[in-house]
């Protein structure tokens, strides 16, 4: 049945991807219209408020939740799975920003909670819209069997594309709860990651900056059987292999601190005639292209090309998806059993490192 209306849509969460992304691109969409805002800071919800016309805003998202007037949630908060949890208890549809959660034990308690209630609710994955990213499958499938593969994730400048964004910062949080939040987050990261505790701060940073990775390479390889090898040298990288039922290992690598003026994130096969590199676009600079490089050997002659997609940006694609899942029952491609795999993957990438980080002596630092 086709819907004649708009969705919907509260947000709880107004920090930099709700500003920088969410916020317009529902705004300019006939397919949207945000009819509430929640953050802690009252000054940022009221501003964002007045600039996007929004109807309501609250403090506590759990008057949100009981709105009538909203039918989906978009969850841009720090801590997802709890708000996830009370938006499909309160019968809203849902879309969770990576990762959908801390813990693959919190994230199973929202796939179920969401499979009981039977709404529409996704991973806020949006690379796996990136039309970039659908031709270096298309690619990478015509080149033959691979015999390597590799995902690599060294970022970049986070701070580079502000001067694009107005972005609202008002420091009117009461003191102490941002900290509470994120001890009580670490604690329970700790427990899950039991003697590996150790490293909780490079398993945040796997979800915070790769959980994009991990979904990119669960869409092209499928789900892995194991990790085989880690090892980081300290908190901020990691480099391990990872083991998938064709035999042909997976080279991971990221990490964070680095100062480059370009977005260093790349999804790498090759074959035995074929190198395919599909390079993805920084995920904040709007309509950038994500570029496929194609070296190919053909009769002794080497061939060199660039695959440029349309520009068309990865979040907008992923809202259009999130409407017609909605109103057409179109299946989630970007699933919360997904997003589960990806926690499972990230613990188990965590739990092959040695128990205890190197130090700094042992660093060389």
């Amino acid at each position: 049945m086709t819907r004649t209306q708009p969705i919907r849509v509260g947000i709880v969460g107004c920090g930099e991807i709700a500003q920088l992304m969410h916020l317009p691109l529902l705004d300019e969409s006939p397919d949207y219209v945000i009819t509430a805002l929640c953050d802690l800071s009252a000054g940022t919800v009221q501003r964002l408020a007045e600039r996007y016309r929004v109807p309501s805003s609250y403090l506590d998202s759990h008057d949100l939740m009981a709105d009538p007037d909203v039918d989906a949630v978009f969850v841009c908060s720090y801590d997802h799975a709890g708000v996830a949890l009370d938006a499909i208890a309160a019968g809203k549809h849902v879309l969770v920003e990576k990762p959908l959660a801390f813990t693959p034990e919190e994230g199973r308690r929202v796939v179920a909670a969401a499979a009981s209630a039977g709404v529409v609710a996704m991973v806020g994955y949006m690379k796996l819209f990136d039309p970039g990213f659908h031709i270096g499958l298309e690619t990478i499938a015509a080149s033959g069997p691979s015999r390597r593969k590799q995902m690599h994730n060294l970022a970049g400048r986070f701070d580079s594309y502000r001067s694009y964004y107005d972005q609202i910062r008002v420091d009117d949080i009461p003191a102490g709860i941002l900290d509470a939040s994120k001890r009580e987050v670490d604690a329970r990261i700790g427990e899950h990651l039991g003697e590996h505790r150790k490293w909780s701060e490079l398993y945040t940073m796997l979800l915070m900056l790769g959980a994009h990775d991990l979904a990119v390479i669960r869409e092209a390889f499928g789900p892995s059987i194991g990790v085989s090898y880690a090892s980081s040298r300290g908190q901020d990288d990691l480099t391990a292999i990872i083991e998938y039922p064709d035999g042909v290992p997976l080279v991971f690598e990221i990490g964070v601190g680095t100062r480059y003026d370009w977005w260093d994130e790349w999804l790498a096969v090759d074959t035995n005639t074929t190198q395919v590199r599909v390079d993805f676009s920084h995920p904040y600079v709007k309509y950038s292209t994500t570029d496929v490089e194609l070296r190919e050997s053909r009769d002794g002659s080497e061939s060199r090309s660039t695959i440029v997609p349309p520009a068309l940006d990865p979040f907008r694609l992923e809202l259009a998806h999130f409407v017609d899942a909605v109103t057409n029952g179109t299946p989630v491609r970007s699933t919360l059993e997904g997003g589960l795999c990806d926690l499972d993957l990230a613990t188990a990438l965590i739990r092959a490192l040695p128990v205890n980080p190197p130090s700094t002596a042992e660093l060389g630092r």
